[in-house]
Parts: C-alpha cells; structure tokens; sequence
C-alpha cells in the first residue's frame, strides 16, 4: 500500500475559512521536494498591505512566512538534507510539495536553511526583519533622525525597535484599528498621534523622512496634507516586494539580531493557534482581540 499522510489545511470557502483534512500520497517526482510545516507567521493588519509583502489568505490575516521541515527529496536535489529545516514562503496547510526549487527561487518564493542558533518561532520574523533592515539602512543615512511612521503593523514596531537602537525615535500616525500604544511606546516610538486627531502644526519642521504602512488611500491623504507644511520629504512606500529584502547579509544580521537577545519578537505573538480553532481565532480578530498582533498558526 502507497504511503500516505493527512494534510490539514485551512481554505476559505463562500467566505467562511474552516479547516480541512484530505489523505494524500507521499511520492514525489524526482523534481520535487516534500515539506512538513512548523508554523506559518500571520500579521492581523485590518488594512491590506501589497499581495507582494504579505499573503491575505483569510480576512485580515496577512501571512509573511512559514517554516518547515524537509521530509522527502527528489532525485535532482542532492544539496538538501532530508530533516533540514527551512524558511518558506507562508503556506496555510500541514504538507508542502514543492516543485522546481530553482525556478521558484527565480520567481522569489523562499527556500532558505535556517540556522540552529534561532528559535524556529522566532524565525517565521526573518523576513520581516530584512524588510526592516533594509528601510532603517536608508534612514541611518539621512541628515535628519526627525521621522514619521505612517500606521504601524508588525513589520512598522520591528522598525521602530530597530530604529531605537542607533536612537531613531519616530513619531507614529497611527489609525485607531493600529497595534497597541503600549507595545509602540516600549519599542521606541517618541510619541503616537491618531489618525483622525492629528495636527499637522505640532509636527517638526525637521522631519525629512515618512515611512509609508498604510492602504495607499490613507497614505496619500496624510502625505498631502503633510507635504504643504514640510518641504523636501522622502517617502519609503513598505509596500514592495519582501523577498527583495532578503539578501544573505540581511538575513545573517536578521539571525544575529535574534540569536543575541538585541530584538525580541516573542511579546508580538498574540496567540498560537491550531487550525482545528480557527473558527474560534476569527471571532477573536473580529473582536479586535490580536490588534495589530501576530497570530502563530502550528501544524
């Protein structure tokens, strides 16, 4: 009898996302690579970012990255070890196959070994991290430390706490659905103003940067107004491509960062989850339990 395995995977189905079981067939093509999923990082933005940073599969549930375990390897890899674990591109289901490993990597979905030295939670951050890396790198080149940060979802407080670390503290214009002023004001931020209560006159003349988080709607509208009283201001749109960010020397500064203890991500996990619950997780979300909070789902 072939061997076989029970995928679990979450779909979404006339709107409603539930949680499936099918058997599948553990054979692979020579071409192929079979994963076993760990985790998969998901942010609980109530705005949608860019399909290319992060992967909406279910309602306000923004997915960045999974990591899993090698189980089975075809023929035409002989480079990867079977029990390797690796950080992916974010898949809402148990089993994974993979196929053409190069031309996925061309196409930028994520095939990465992950190192020992990390947590493997606490990895599903990396590519986060990058993103994160690369925006504060332009920043610590301006002649100006004056910034403001445009909404703040996860990847907006690892900036601020990476900011904080060469003294970057930014001012947040934050929507009310934001993550929560405790978390933003403990990672850096110099003070937080709402979205509907800002005053365009108590901000410095100074500020020569704004990082952009935000729908693009909501951006344009703050950045319009922002730009008749500050003159010369450079915008960092984060709605690009995430695995552009991620460079080998990003992602070694990424696992330092981690492996150190200089940037925790554990305090942004709102909760794990079972995919069996997650009729139970999208009640909470829609009662604004896991604001602007990573959900953790374990296969």
């Amino acid at each position: 009898m072939e061997d076989k395995y029970e995928n679990i995977s979450i779909k979404v189905k006339d709107g409603i996302p539930d949680c499936y079981v099918e058997l599948c067939s553990r054979k692979i093509m020579s071409d192929e690579v079979l994963l076993r999923n760990l985790f998969t990082l998901v942010g609980t933005n109530t705005y949608k970012l860019s399909s290319n940073i992060s992967k909406e599969i279910i309602p306000n549930h923004n997915a960045y990255s999974s990591v899993a375990i090698v189980e089975e390897v075809g023929d035409d890899y002989k480079n990867i070890d079977i029990g390797s674990v690796v950080l992916i591109s974010p898949y809402m289901n148990k089993y994974i196959k993979l196929k053409k490993l190069q031309k996925l990597k061309k196409e930028c979905i994520m095939f990465d070994e992950i190192s020992k030295n990390i947590d493997l939670v606490d990895a599903t951050f990396i590519p986060l991290i990058c993103k994160a890396i690369d925006i504060c790198n332009d920043i610590s080149m301006s002649d100006s430390k004056e910034l403001i940060v445009l909404g703040c979802d996860l990847l907006g407080v690892i900036i601020v706490r990476l900011l904080k670390r060469i003294d970057i503290h930014p001012i947040i214009i934050i929507d009310n659905n934001d993550i929560k002023q405790e978390i933003l004001k403990k990672s850096g931020a110099k003070y937080i103003i709402y979205k509907n209560q800002y005053k365009l006159k108590s901000i410095n003349k100074n500020v020569k940067n704004i990082i952009n988080l935000t729908s693009e709607k909501w951006a344009q509208e703050i950045q319009r107004n922002i730009q008749n009283n500050i003159d010369q201001v450079k915008y960092y749109n984060c709605n690009s491509e995430i695995n552009r960010s991620l460079s080998h020397d990003n992602k070694i500064n990424a696992v330092s960062l981690l492996a150190s203890g200089e940037l925790n991500v554990t305090d942004l996990i709102g909760q794990h989850v079972h995919a069996e619950h997650i009729s139970d997780t999208i009640k909470a979300i829609r009662n604004n339990d896991f604001l602007g909070r990573a959900l953790v789902y374990d296969w």
